[in-house]
């Protein structure tokens, strides 16, 4: 090979960057001032490989100071181009080639291993890679992290890379140090679709697993990498493999990609249309619980609780699992709780009610009595159960929440080990995720009833111990108070009936719109104040006690609220005396105030109440699916040890799969059948259109618009070469003609009064024609193509002029050769005389056969 860059140019290699995306200019804008923090000296640092300029220490070693410094230039001089990283760079093939000439190493490599070849798999064009290869460089060569240029390629999602890599045998299985992950599992937790599409399409491992045991597909959910998610799905990777923790892709796509899990729940459903079967294997989805080292892992089913992820629950997956587990313990400890709740508000309202006047009346006399001591034993054992099992699940929901958050962080601090320093956005993504790990709430943080059973308990151990303290101490102002507490512990208990109302259709819709409502009433209670409490002032400044007219209930602060409250729900609050005493004021605070309040903010209220009904009741299937699934999660973790075997032995041989009868779909209104035809006919033409004319990945794999294409590009070469055909000849036909100019006809006194016979040769009109239409990328184009259609169709309209004359010549035309003639006048003669002579034509070669329809005969020896 020569070693200057005329012979590369000769070859026509490449020496400029590749780059998929090219960056806008608001782009560059932004990328400026978020690396402007010192991360970073310039705007477009590569993420993936950047070679650094430090020699390896193996490379340190060499004796001969020579290579050495050679290495360093050519080190320096890629790492150079490294961190570079415009567009507009090239890479100097002579100058590389003299340093490998004069001993420098090819493969000489950084301080963590990285080579030349690994800053060419990242950014540069095909050529390079082709250049690295002749002169010796390794393609499987592995940085100190186990990185291959592959690995590098699949990042950056460089597919016509990747694809010379895989032609020229690099491995496509090579795995990384420590954490054992593939060219695969690169593209799929960097997003690298086409990359990704090419690996599959070379017969990679589309279940590889890492040093964890985990699937590509479970590291392009990690990473939030939905369309690499969305192909290896396609492709039917398995999203239920458990890695060594117990953790699956399903509940990772139901955390960070819940539109693909449904996708992914599918593979569990599967339909025989001839039986009229549905075959439902709910079993994988409770496999980690049955195993001792992951049952503390949050299955899918929690996962998508924890996160209220109402469609995942309303799958039909989702759904047949929580009525397996309604039916086999659910169901049993809600309508218990039901049943105890029921029985406790019972026993709490009949002692409420039956308060005697006095303390010492409670119990004394005690044979009188003895139905009370029995009752408040009986609601104190109850209270005391009630306190027990909240203490005991909030502290269930601590613990489970304390150890999925430590061993979620210790997976990623593992992971964090392996993050390689030139990839500085791994380490990044990982920590971003522990923060958001810590920052996750546990199962009954965002359940509000949680929080409101707490309050209620609170309360009924307050009224206990007022009950104790009203009986030792005979007081009307601790009757006072007992009283009171009492009522309203009497409210609160009775509501608590409504959360074990909520798993159960009908009744648990209302339940769920009134908690929903609540936030409603909140929002509505702010503005209500921030108009009540200045009207207030205003209705005391002028009817108040210390105003000059004082007006009944009025002049009392208690007595000025409630009135002005009565003001703003319509009912009487004394307008005649307001009237009397302040007749103008009166008029005019009282239609302000109840403009404000009757008319604008009550009927805000109600705006937002049928706003969230209607909200909540057209999602009523899905709440009610999810305060199900709630419910069995709780009643789940309360089960006895020999309880959860029981149902683990059920799982396992009732649900492996479980077979139902498939039923029947109801008749659709038009107008959802239309919609769902037309989503079925878009998506069968976008597989058609992908099966056709998509691009097709893998080994001598060709889609029907590459075929296409390439046919195209075969028919552009047969017509190049078909013109240089027809150029050919008309130079041969000119060489043939040979003589010079001055020939003349024998039989002939002058060239002037030379006979002229024409006679039109059939095919030179269409062999002129195929010239022109091969020279159609002509700079003359279409003006000479209107042109020359225009004199063929004079020209033929001639021809039949001429017919009959040409027959009664006929008998007089010799035998001899047929040589090209034009137009009988002299400048058209001598112009063909030129061409006959072998003189060049500077012109479109079709233009040299204008008018070459029609011949001369003449006797020319050839």
């Amino acid at each position: 090979m020569n070693g200057t860059v005329g012979s590369y140019e000769n070859l026509s290699r490449k020496t400029s960057r590749h780059s998929n995306d090219e960056l806008k200019v608001y782009q560059e804008m932004m990328a400026e001032s978020m690396l402007s923090g010192g991360s970073s000296s310039h705007v477009n640092e590569a993420l993936h490989a950047v070679v650094e300029n430090k020699l390896h220490e193996t490379a340190l070693s060499e004796s001969n100071n020579s290579v050495l410094e050679r290495n360093r230039a050519l080190l320096q001089y890629i790492a150079t181009l490294a961190n570079s990283n415009k567009k507009n760079d090239h890479f100097n093939y002579e100058f590389v080639e003299s340093l490998i000439k004069g001993g420098a190493n090819i493969n000489i490599a950084d301080q963590h291993g990285q080579s030349i070849f690994h800053e060419v798999a990242r950014s540069w064009n095909v050529d390079v890679v082709k250049f690295l290869l002749e002169h010796g460089a390794e393609i499987n060569k592995q940085d100190s992290f186990g990185r291959t240029p592959l690995h590098v390629a699949v990042s950056v999602d460089f597919a016509s890379m990747v694809e010379f890599l895989l032609q020229n045998d690099a491995d496509i299985d090579a795995r990384t140090s420590g954490e054992l992950q593939g060219p695969i599992h690169y593209a799929a937790k960097n997003g690298a679709a086409k990359s990704l599409k090419l690996l599959l399409g070379y017969q990679a491992n589309i279940d590889s697993l890492d040093y964890r045991q985990r699937t590509p597909l479970q590291l392009a959910a990690e990473w939030s990498r939905d369309k690499t998610a969305k192909i290896l799905i396609d492709e039917g990777a398995s999203s239920c493999l458990l890695d060594t923790s117990g953790n699956s892709a399903l509940s990772v796509l139901i955390d960070k990609l819940p539109h693909l899990s449904l996708e992914a729940l599918n593979q569990l459903h599967m339909t025989d249309i001839i039986t009229m079967k549905e075959f439902y294997y709910i079993n994988f989805l409770e496999a980690s619980r049955m195993k001792l080292e992951t049952k503390k892992t949050r299955t899918p089913l929690e996962t998508a609780v924890v996160t209220r992820k109402f469609e995942v629950v309303s799958h039909p997956v989702m759904q047949r699992l929580i009525h397996n587990k309604w039916m086999y313990f659910g169901r049993t400890a809600t309508i218990l709780d039901l049943c105890f709740y029921i029985v406790f508000n019972i026993l709490w309202t009949a002692m409420s009610m039956l308060t005697p006047p006095t303390g010492q009346e409670l119990y004394e006399p005690l044979s009188q009595n003895i139905w009370r001591v029995v009752l408040m034993f009986v609601i104190g054992i109850m209270i005391i159960y009630q306190v027990g099992r909240q203490v005991r699940a909030t502290l269930k929901t601590v613990r489970a929440k304390s150890h999925w958050i430590k061993w979620q962080t210790e997976k990623l601090q593992e992971d964090l080990t392996h993050c390689h320093p030139r990839w500085p956005q791994e380490a990044k993504a990982i920590k971003y995720e522990i923060k958001r790990i810590n920052k996750l709430k546990g199962f009954s943080a965002e359940d509000a009833w949680f929080y409101y059973d707490w309050i209620v308990l609170i309360i009924m151990i307050t009224a206990l111990a007022l009950h104790v303290v009203y009986y030792k101490v005979a007081n009307d102002d601790i009757r006072y108070v007992y009283t009171r507490i009492l009522s309203i512990a009497n409210l609160v208990v009775s509501l608590r009936l409504l959360e074990n109302m909520r798993p159960f259709p009908g009744i648990g819709t209302l339940v769920i719109i009134l908690g929903q409502t609540s936030g409603d009433f909140i929002n509505w209670a702010f503005l209500f104040i921030l108009i009540f409490v200045p009207f207030s002032a205003s209705f005391w400044i002028i009817f108040g006690s210390l105003s000059l007219k004082p007006v009944l209930h009025y002049d009392e602060t208690t007595g000025l609220l409630y009135s002005v409250f009565r003001m703003a729900v319509g009912d009487d609050f004394n307008l005649e005396g307001l009237v009397e005493a302040e007749p103008v004021m009166a008029r005019i605070l009282t239609v302000m105030y109840v403009t404000a309040m009757t008319i604008v903010t009550l009927n805000l209220l109600i705006a937002l109440l049928s706003d969230t009904f209607t909200r909540v009741h057209g999602n009523a299937i899905a709440n009610t699916i999810m305060q199900r699934a709630i419910r069995v999660i709780g009643a789940e973790r309360a089960l006895t040890k020999k309880k959860k075997l029981n149902y683990r032995e059920y799982i396992k041989m009732n649900c492996s799969p479980e077979i139902i009868d498939s039923v029947v779909d109801v008749a659709a209104p038009e107008s959802v059948a239309s919609s769902k035809e037309l989503t079925t006919d878009m998506t069968t033409l976008k597989q058609l259109l992908d099966d056709r004319f998509a691009k097709v990945y893998g080994k001598n794999k060709v889609s029907d618009f590459d075929k296409l294409k390439n046919d195209i590009s075969e028919i552009k070469e047969q017509q190049r070469k078909d013109y240089d055909n027809l150029t050919a000849i008309l130079r041969m036909l000119k060489r043939l003609r040979g003589g010079g100019p001055d020939d003349k006809v024998p039989g002939s006194s002058s060239p002037n009064k030379q006979r002229e016979t024409k006679v039109q040769i059939p095919g030179l009109s269409i062999f002129r024609e195929s010239i022109h239409w091969l020279s159609d990328g002509d700079e003359r184009g279409d003006k000479r193509k209107k042109k020359r259609l225009q004199e063929d169709d004079k020209h033929r309209k001639g021809v039949h002029k001429r017919k009959d004359k040409k027959r009664e010549r006929k008998s007089d035309i010799p035998e001899t050769s047929i040589v090209p003639y034009r137009a009988a006048n002299s400048g058209d003669r001598t112009e063909n005389t030129n061409l006959l002579n072998g003189e060049q034509s500077q012109g479109n070669p079709a233009d040299d056969l204008e008018g070459w329809d029609t011949v001369s005969i003449d006797s020319i020896t050839l």
